[in-house]
């Protein structure tokens, strides 16, 4: 009997926009709907890093969430940000890894090793991850929240170190 993949939203919103890069906040929850139809969500995370960017945060955001995951999942991110879902979604990631983490005009990609642990963690544990663009349900609420909670500094994984999660 083939079991399908649970299905887990998660929902990113950074104080940061764009490519400015700054000292910026980042909170997620996820949720999905378990077993016995009851809906489930994460306590929300909030960690603040130097010298990020929109894009940087969601990526360690992702990560980190993906430690919450004990199998493989659908993973759909919620997020603002037009980039991060066009990679997602149109298969740049691929293009990246095969092109040596370059992109169509021979440049480096930005974050790079970030992309590229995002992708193994992905492969090595099974998940699949999708993007919707929207301003959703959320964001008011962790715009305020991100505004007077206590953040963690640099909580989530490093650029080089890959976590043992098993």
């Amino acid at each position: 009997m083939e079991q399908t993949m649970r299905t887990v939203d998660l929902f990113i919103t950074t104080s940061l926009r764009g490519s400015a890069k700054g000292t910026g906040r980042v909170m997620y929850i996820l949720r999905t709907t378990l077993k016995s139809g009851r809906v489930h969500e994460s306590i929300p995370e909030v960690a603040e890093y130097d010298d990020a960017s929109e894009r940087k945060l969601i990526l360690l955001a992702v990560r980190d969430a993906l430690t919450h995951m004990n199998f493989a999942c659908m993973i759909v991110l919620h997020t603002e940000c037009d980039y991060i879902t066009s990679v997602l979604c149109q298969g740049w990631l691929t293009h990246w890894q095969q092109s040596g983490w370059k992109n169509s005009r021979g440049k480096e990609v930005k974050d790079a090793c970030l992309w590229s642990m995002l992708l193994q963690d992905l492969e090595e544990d099974g998940h699949v991850l999708t993007a919707v663009t929207e301003k959703h349900e959320f964001v008011g609420w962790m715009r305020w929240k991100m505004q007077v909670a206590q953040p963690y500094t640099n909580m989530f994984t490093k650029l080089d170190e890959k976590p043992d999660w098993q």
